[in-house]
């Protein structure tokens, strides 16, 4: 008997992990895409998941085209219309943003944010002319749900990502105009500080804990959130103030993801909170158009840790290099010349082709990193505990 119980045991926990595995997959196939690698890595086209029709639509009898907001943006309804509407009112052309349901016949557009999209809470009235909007910034490793139900339904994308209807970045620059001031130099003299990083998702599909554990053997590196072991003296907002910022030479701007044109404000805020030079951790396919050239240090652009290691300590003690990653200052500034509802906006006042997405999924998946499933985030928890008991 005494030979049995550990057979038993092994029966047992082979079965559970065989029946887990059982269940998890039919939750990946009941509620999300099975994910599979963007083998084409290239250019992609909104053409190759869309379907056009002949129809033209120019309706110019509506002097001010309104926009009914469907859902929340995380928060309320009523809060992102506001928001929408005070960005309105910089634009170009007249639009206006409604959280009434009432006005869905006279609506000249409607938008959906796609994390808040409830399926049993749909228009019940399609109205040809009236774009249905996904508006979108969650990258593809993120996103939860399965997108075959939302076929043929969705004419407009908005996002980030850089094959979109409207293309929807983090951030963006503009040339400066002659009146600005020239900003005063960034130099090296008053930072004492080498590098920090600010990370709570500790178990992304990028593996940021990797990369960040093998540049701490080699640089000082202050690692703040959830998965360091500091904690920021700001909260929904910069880590810290702008005067500790500016202590530090390098931040360690990681996405937490590789998906194609993914640059979030990791960069951006970096850019605009302090005079320090981000890295960042972007791989082919992922660097969006928009980012702002030699403002950053790529760890992908070197061969090995050696040499980024090498790289790192060349500018953190030459002036001038280092000032060359602020050379952009003196011509642009940060900024976008049209936000996304004014692209929105002008897009309705002028004509426009009928089109609907006839594979949303496909046009997720599309991408160069995988799509959320339940067994990948397991395998991302199991292997963050591995990592840490062999790293400690």
């Amino acid at each position: 008997m005494k030979y049995q119980r550990p057979r038993l045991t092994l029966y047992f926990a082979v079965s559970s992990i065989i029946c887990l595995t059982m269940v998890f997959a039919f939750l990946d196939f009941k509620f999300t895409l099975i994910p599979r690698m963007a083998y084409h890595l290239g250019h992609v086209e909104e053409d190759d998941y869309v379907h056009k029709f002949e129809d033209i639509f120019n309706d110019t009898t509506r002097k001010t085209k309104k926009i009914l907001v469907w859902t929340p943006f995380f928060k309320t309804v009523k809060q992102w219309a506001k928001g929408i509407n005070n960005e309105l009112k910089n634009c170009d052309y007249a639009c206006t943003a409604t959280h009434n349901r009432g006005n869905l016949p006279l609506s000249d557009a409607i938008i959906f944010h796609d994390a808040d999209i409830d399926i049993n809470d749909m228009p019940g009235l399609r109205i040809r002319r009236q774009p249905w909007i996904l508006y979108t910034l969650e990258p593809t490793a993120l996103i939860k749900k399965n997108y075959n139900w939302m076929n043929w339904m969705f004419n407009w994308t908005i996002s980030y990502r850089n094959y979109s209807t409207i293309l929807g970045a983090y951030g963006g620059y503009v040339p400066k105009s002659m009146n600005t001031p020239t900003p005063p130099l960034v130099s090296l003299k008053n930072k004492n500080k080498t590098m920090y990083a600010s990370i709570s998702n500790c178990h992304d599909a990028g593996r940021r804990f990797k990369l960040i554990k093998e540049i701490m053997k080699y640089i000082d590196v202050e690692l703040f959130g959830r998965c360091g072991d500091r904690k920021c003296t700001n909260f929904g907002g910069p880590c810290h103030p702008k005067e500790i910022l500016n202590l530090y030479k390098f931040r360690l701007a990681f996405e937490n993801s590789h998906c194609r044109h993914y640059v979030t404000e990791k960069y951006w805020s970096t850019l605009a909170e302090s005079d320090t030079i981000p890295i960042v951790n972007w791989i082919k396919g992922q660097i969006n158009p928009t980012v702002i050239p030699n403002s950053y240090i790529n760890f992908f652009d070197f061969e090995n840790i050696s040499d980024f290691v090498n790289y790192i300590e060349k500018v953190g003690a030459n002036e001038t290099l280092f000032q060359q990653y602020f050379e952009w200052k003196k011509k642009y500034e940060l900024g976008k010349s049209h936000s996304d509802y004014c692209k929105l906006c002008e897009k309705l006042h002028k004509p426009y082709q009928s089109q609907v997405y006839t594979d949303l999924g496909g046009w997720f998946k599309e991408d160069t990193c995988t799509k959320y499933s339940l067994i990948g985030m397991a395998g991302r928890w199991v292997d963050r505990r591995i990592f840490n008991i062999f790293n400690k």
